[in-house]
């Protein structure tokens, strides 16, 4: 991997998804950071630079809702792209995200990998 690697960080509480998830973007020749909650990967979007987030929705102490409101509050990372993950696939949950700026390019419902490795 080189220093110019676009770095992603990954905020996912499940191990499996997050293990799946990093081994699918390095592989794509992506330096990855994860995050296990929402608390420390806003920490970790505030005191480094990342190219995108891929962030899941349900989460222990802070919903994935309320990790994008507050990196949208905050200039540096306002406007970084980020991918939303989620097993919902109830209509009012894809809108919900969809209202948020970061669901509005990102499908919303099951983890499909092959998509998300390419985007």
């Amino acid at each position: 991997m080189s220093d110019s690697a676009m770095r992603v960080l990954i905020i996912e509480d499940q191990p499996d998804i997050q293990i799946v998830l990093t081994r699918i973007l390095k592989g794509a020749g992506y330096a990855v950071t994860a995050a296990a909650d929402g608390d420390v990967g806003l920490e970790l979007a505030r005191r480094e630079h990342f190219d995108a987030i891929v962030l899941d929705l349900m989460m222990p102490k802070m919903l994935g809702y309320e990790v994008i409101q507050h990196l949208r509050a905050t200039p540096a990372t306002a406007d970084l792209p980020i991918v939303v993950l989620s097993a919902k696939t109830y209509a009012s949950d894809q809108r919900k995200a969809r209202d948020r700026p970061a669901g509005r390019r990102a499908p919303l419902g099951p983890f499909q990998p092959r998509f998300h490795a390419q985007r």
